[in-house]
């Protein structure tokens, strides 16, 4: 599932806004020591904003995913206006909920699929 959100990402976003990082390559590594409160599990996705800065901003969970559909506007950012109306505590048990099931949800693949060519720059080491 992961992987089919950030696809998803990479098809819609034609600001070229966004950049990928494994929490366990090189960049991923630099936001986990300079937010020692961010839990490395994997079993949600963050958004980091301000990367470059000595204070980035770390969402997670709904409030991540609420960020990314925002900024790919027009329908995606209508929903996640509306989708953010909701509690806090419903919208994270929700996506805990999709996280658990994400292979019951998702066709589970045996290999992540490799970035085109022209998409290289967006993912981090």
């Amino acid at each position: 599932m992961c992987n089919g959100f950030v696809r998803f990402v990479v098809r819609l976003d034609a600001g070229d806004v966004f950049r990928f990082a494994p929490l366990q390559g090189a960049a991923g590594a630099t936001v986990i020591a300079r937010q020692p409160t961010v839990n490395a599990g994997m079993n949600t996705v963050y958004v980091v904003r301000n990367y470059e800065t000595p204070n980035p901003q770390i969402l997670s969970r709904s409030d991540a995913a609420l960020f990314v559909l925002q900024e790919l506007g027009g329908f995606w950012k209508a929903m996640a206006r509306a989708a953010s109306k909701l509690p806090l505590s419903l919208r994270d048990g929700i996506y805990n909920f999709v996280a658990r099931n994400r292979y019951h949800l998702a066709r589970k693949l045996d290999a992540c699929p490799l970035a085109a060519p022209q998409d290289n720059h967006r993912f981090l080491p």
